[in-house]
């Protein structure tokens, strides 16, 4: 686990545009059999990363293989509306970026 995929740990190739990923300081190396609960998630570590950009299992130190899916997701949501502030969230974490989409008319609404 990258544990901190954010804009400033992306980097993209002058010759052929390629986007990688960078600043490995906080990955999560091996994790021990030991280490995994029933679902196969790692069990409770420090937490790690970037506010803004850190599922709530991961700030409450319990990351999940899929937080570093969740960190890309808000990073793409940022590329394509343009908002770069920090999303406020509903009771459940969940980052609110619908009223941050921009539509062109009243025929595209956001669908979620």
């Amino acid at each position: 686990m990258h544990r901190d995929i954010k804009p400033a740990n992306l980097i993209r190739n002058k010759c052929d545009r390629r986007i990688f990923l960078i600043d490995f300081g906080a990955v999560k190396e091996k994790i021990n059999r030991e280490n995994i609960d029933q679902n196969g998630n790692s069990t409770r570590t420090i937490s790690i990363g970037t506010d803004g950009y850190m599922p709530i299992e991961q700030k409450l130190g319990n990351p999940k293989f899929c937080s570093d899916i969740y960190a890309l997701g808000i990073v793409a949501i940022r590329a394509l509306t343009g908002y770069s502030e920090k999303l406020e969230a509903d009771e459940h974490y969940n980052p609110l970026w619908h009223q941050h989409i921009p539509t062109r008319d009243k025929t595209t609404t956001p669908i979620c």
